[in-house]
């Protein structure tokens, strides 16, 4: 949208006429300012009594379960355990110069039975996209 053309004459804006209110020759005194104090209560009720509540203690008190101490047998019947010697000399570490093939377990070990297929005719593919075989047998209706 287009905007409208200022017009050429604008009016004077309207003068500010400023109004100070007249202050009033005589004030009346503020009111006074009364004090109230309330009458102290000639009579105070005692504050309720503080109740002390104890559980009663039980007639009969069972004894504590014993205490039973237990030694185990010492065993006369056994040999004296054997005292193992420390060997005055141990050999040192042979570390091995060549590497011992290890077998895969997830393999099988040994050929599985009856694996054996007989020789298979050797068929030549043709990649033209069109594949027939002829049945061995003729197909009679």
């Amino acid at each position: 949208m287009g905007q409208t053309p200022k017009p050429a004459y604008l009016p004077p804006p309207p003068p500010v006429v400023k109004v100070n209110p007249p202050k009033p020759a005589y004030l009346p005194p503020p009111p006074p300012v009364v004090k109230v104090n309330p009458p102290k209560p000639a009579y105070l009720p005692p504050p309720p009594p503080v109740v002390k509540v104890n559980p009663p203690k039980p007639a009969y008190v069972p004894p504590p379960p014993p205490v039973v101490k237990v030694n185990p047998p010492k065993p006369a019947y056994l040999p004296p355990a054997p005292v193992v010697e420390q060997p005055r000399y141990v050999a040192p570490a042979v570390v091995p110069t060549f590497k011992i093939p290890i077998p895969s377990y997830a393999a099988p070990l040994e050929e599985p039975v009856n694996t054996y297929l007989p020789p298979q005719e050797i068929v030549e593919s043709h990649d033209d996209g069109y594949h027939y075989d002829p049945p061995a047998q003729p197909f009679l209706f």
